[in-house]
C-alpha cells in the first residue's frame, strides 16, 4: 500500500511541478538561443535587459510557486476536501506523512536538477577554457568531488527534510485541539519557526561541545555531528506530526 499511496501522491502533483520545469528550462533556451544572435540583441535597444528581467522572473516565480504547492500539497491532502477520497483509503496515517514527505523531497530534487540544467543550457560552451576546466578538474579530482558531491546532496536533502516536516508540524498544529483549545494559525507559525531556531543552535551547540572537550571539529566529524543533528531534530519534526494527526486532529 505504501507504493500505491507514493504513486497517487506523485500523481496528484506531477502537473504542476512538470509545468513549472517546462517553464525554466523554455525560458533557458530562449536565452541561449537569443545569446547565440547577440548582433541582433544589441540591434534592439534593451532587449538584452528584457530578457534577463524575465529570466529573474520566471526563477523567482516558479521559486516560490514551488513553495506553496509543497506546502498545499500536505495541506489539501489531509485538511482540504481534495483529501477526502485519500483519507478513505486503508492506509495509516504514517504511510501517508511518508509519502508525502517523500514526495516533497522528489519534487525539491527535481526541481533543483531543472535549475542545474537552466545553468548548462545558458552557459556551457564546448571548448570554451570553462568547459576545460570542468573536464580537467573531473579528470584529477573525479572521486573527490564525486565524494563531496554526495556529501552535499545528502545535506541539502536533510535540510529539505526538516524544513517540509516542520512545516508540516506547523500546518498539523494549527488544525489540533489540545484539551478544548483549537491551536491559532499563528501560534503553530511562531512554534514551526522556533523549532527551527533551536535545531540550527543545536547544531552549533554540538560543535561548541566538541570543540571546548579538545577535539578538533573539522572535515567528516563536523559532517557527521550536522548530519546527526538535522536528523535528529527531522525525526522529531515527524515524530510529533504523525502524533498529532494520530491522536489531536479530526480528520474524519
Amino acid at each position: 500500500m505504501f507504493i500505491k499511496q507514493l504513486k497517487n501522491d506523485l500523481l496528484f502533483s506531477r502537473d504542476a511541478f512538470f509545468g513549472m520545469g517546462a517553464l525554466l528550462l523554455g525560458v533557458a533556451l530562449i536565452i541561449r538561443i537569443a545569446d547565440a544572435n547577440f548582433d541582433i540583441i544589441e540591434s534592439i535597444p534593451f532587449l538584452e535587459v528584457m530578457i534577463f528581467l524575465i529570466l529573474g522572473v520566471s526563477i523567482t516565480t516558479v521559486v516560490f510557486a514551488s513553495i506553496y504547492q509543497l506546502f498545499t500539497f500536505y495541506r489539501r491532502n489531509f485538511f482540504g476536501n481534495s483529501g477526502y477520497l485519500m483519507l478513505t483509503l486503508p492506509v495509516s496515517r504514517g504511510v501517508q506523512l511518508a509519502s508525502k514527505l517523500i514526495v516533497s523531497l522528489i519534487w525539491i530534487n527535481f526541481m533543483l536538477l531543472v535549475g542545474i540544467a537552466m545553468v548548462w543550457i545558458i552557459t556551457f560552451n564546448v571548448g570554451t577554457p570553462e568547459q576545460e576546466f570542468v573536464v580537467v578538474s573531473f579528470a584529477s579530482y573525479g572521486a573527490r568531488l564525486a565524494f563531496e558531491l554526495i556529501i552535499a546532496f545528502v545535506v541539502m536533502n536533510l535540510f529539505f527534510l526538516l524544513i517540509m516536516a516542520t512545516t508540516y508540524l506547523g500546518i498539523t498544529l494549527a488544525n489540533s485541539t489540545i484539551g478544548r483549545w483549537r491551536i491559532h494559525g499563528i501560534a503553530a507559525g511562531i512554534v514551526s519557526i522556533l523549532y527551527l531556531v533551536l535545531t540550527f543552535v543545536a547544531m552549533y551547540g554540538v560543535v561548541r561541545l566538541f570543540t571546548s572537550a579538545g577535539i578538533t571539529v573539522i572535515g567528516t566529524l563536523e559532517a557527521v555531528l550536522n548530519f546527526g543533528t538535522l536528523g535528529v531534530f527531522a525525526t522529531g519534526a515527524i515524530a510529533a506530526t504523525y502524533y498529532l494527526l494520530k491522536n489531536r486532529v479530526d480528520l474524519r
